[in-house]
């Protein structure tokens, strides 16, 4: 996404949480970062110009499931979908 103007803010929060290595501040930067996603994907709803902003927010998406589910231990998942108790 170089040279596409400035950075999302997404971008930025994914950055921060990623780097982050404390899990309680990790934890605490993962709400505003799903919601920064979630704003910028209802933005680009319908926007076809944006291929490769809408495949990087996958691959962030990607990357905030596995840490999650390694470092965070969030409950109830097993790393192949949801357990069932």
């Amino acid at each position: 996404m170089a040279g596409d103007g400035p950075s999302p803010f997404w971008l930025k929060a994914f950055s921060d949480f990623v780097a982050e290595s404390d899990p309680i501040k990790q934890k605490e930067l993962l709400g505003p970062l799903e919601g920064a996603i979630f704003q910028r994907q209802q933005e680009l709803d319908g926007d076809a110009e944006n291929i490769k902003e809408r495949h990087a927010i996958e691959m962030a998406s990607d990357k905030i499931l596995e840490i999650k589910i390694n470092k965070l231990g969030f409950p109830g998942w097993k790393g192949d979908g949801f357990s069932s108790g």
